[in-house]
């Protein structure tokens, strides 16, 4: 019965992991292909259980030339073979993702020993010779107990037999713990550390979930489906965590929802501009922009009583001449820059002759300028503060890209909107493909608790939240 329920377990484990990490293997599967010449994956013949051979799956970490049928430990030179991606595959065990497929397919599973090369016969007969039970109960795991300590080490050895004597024989509690801390633990999940971080900002974007520029807005507003009015918990969350944010508002919903907006003063928040109906800038007249612009910000200042002197564009898509045009207007600040070109509607704003004091700030005259912060890795700028992005990575990824952000960067900004903090069920169109379908849904339930875990992560490391005004008076700029 154990073992069922065990494969189960991994069954499930395993479909979700893809699904959730399938945008991240994309990735690391572009970095790939595009850095070396060669096959994505790399395929080996291991052993699994009852000795039965079987093909493993690994994001290729060596050149294309390299022995396939060979233990790294045992080449000559191994690191000449290593690409560039490759090493920092290895460094973080993520060229290891594909075996999740191994999972599924009920060749390997959550928590079990390391497979052998079918043709690495001396870990076979150790394995066989300490505990033969042990070896067949369980199938091979991604990576084993202790995969970082160099062939053949007995320590490994020891503890691989003591996991599986536990799955097989350990109380119900152990092998619950040892399933789980594979699960949240076992790809990067280890305490957070990183160095101390200075300034957060949260931002929110409160505009409706038809605003969506993959979505007919004129056919989805027409449902009366309503998420802005659900916004109140994740007012309430605010409070509990001690956070005043930053609410860009698109103008056309206003009065609509004056009642809301004059709440969010109420409650200490700052209120700022979206926009009139969350159109892109891109090829937007100038004459247009500023008109629309105009009417957003009377807009908002009558329905909440509020000055408003920020703003952000639809999509992050600014540009410069628009920028200037803002600053004419009157506005302080916008935050509208995000380095992240992959993506076909972002653009990188052109700052030149803007000042950086400080990361993620830039400066010129009176308008100040706030970037949206992006972690590089390898080719990419990938966001992951907020968005679809912050809905879709599971809260251990999240704290595992947090910290490596935190190595480098001081400040960060979280841009999150009112659809992404419900899961009331929305009408979708039903000609919406998939992709789209799951791009507008995926991460909605639960996410405003994940939300709240990443502040609290941030609080801990240092950084204090205030508004973007709060923020450019600390700075003597207003």
């Amino acid at each position: 019965m154990y073992l069922r329920i065990k494969r189960l377990l991994d069954f499930a484990l395993s479909l979700f992991a893809l699904i959730v990490l399938s945008p991240l293997m994309l990735l690391l599967a572009l970095a790939v292909k595009l850095t070396s010449p060669g096959p994505v994956l790399f395929r080996q013949r291991r052993v699994g259980i009852h000795k039965r051979h079987f093909t493993i799956y690994k994001f290729r970490t060596m050149r294309a030339d390299a022995p396939k049928n060979m233990a790294t430990h045992l080449l000559n030179n191994a690191q000449s073979y290593i690409t560039p991606v490759g090493r920092f595959l290895r460094k973080s065990s993520l060229d290891e993702l594909p075996q999740l497929l191994n999972i599924l397919r009920g060749d390997m599973a959550v928590v079990g020993p390391r497979p052998a090369l079918y043709n690495q016969y001396d870990l076979i007969a150790e394995q066989v010779r300490r505990k033969r039970r042990a070896a067949r109960t369980d199938g091979p795991g991604p990576g084993g107990g202790a995969r970082r300590a160099a062939h053949p080490c007995e320590g490994r050895v020891r503890r691989l037999l003591r996991q599986s004597h536990l799955l097989r024989h350990g109380r119900e509690t152990d092998r619950a713990h040892l399933l789980l801390r594979a699960a949240l633990r076992g790809r990067g999940g280890r305490r957070a550390g990183g160095q101390a971080m200075k300034k957060a900002w949260l931002t929110v974007d409160l505009e409706e979930w038809y605003h969506l520029d993959y979505l007919d807005k004129a056919v989805c507003r027409d449902t009366g489906v309503r998420t802005v009015p659900q916004i109140f918990d994740f007012l309430k969350l605010l409070d509990e965590v001690g956070v005043k944010a930053t609410f860009f508002c698109v103008g056309e919903i206003a009065d609509e929802y004056a009642d809301i907006l004059r709440e969010i003063v109420r409650r200490g928040h700052a209120l700022a501009c979206h926009g009139w109906d969350h159109s892109l800038l891109t090829n937007k007249p100038e004459e247009v922009f500023i008109a629309e612009t105009l009417r957003a910000r009377e807009a908002i200042e009558a329905a909440s009583g509020a000055s408003v002197t920020g703003y952000r564009a639809a999509c992050f898509t600014m540009d410069r001449e628009k920028l200037e045009a803002l600053r004419r207007l009157g506005f302080n600040y916008d935050s509208s820059k995000i380095r992240f070109t992959q993506h076909p509607l972002y653009r990188n704003l052109d700052l030149e002759g803007f000042e950086s004091p400080d990361d993620l700030v830039y400066v010129r005259e009176e308008l100040t300028e706030y970037e949206i912060p992006t972690l590089d890795i390898l080719k990419w700028s990938i966001p992951i503060s907020g968005g679809g992005y912050l809905r879709l990575f599971p809260f251990w990824l999240m704290r595992l890209l947090l910290t490596a952000y935190a190595k480098k960067h001081e400040n960060f900004t979280i841009y999150i909107h009112p659809f992404e903090l419900t899961d009331i069920r929305l009408p979708l169109p039903k000609d919406l493909s998939l992709v789209t379908r799951f791009r507008c849904l995926v991460g909605r339930r639960g996410n405003l608790k994940k939300l709240k875990k990443v502040i609290r992560w941030l609080q801990r490391h240092g950084a204090r939240f205030m508004t973007l005004e709060e923020d450019r008076k600390e700075r003597g700029l207003a």
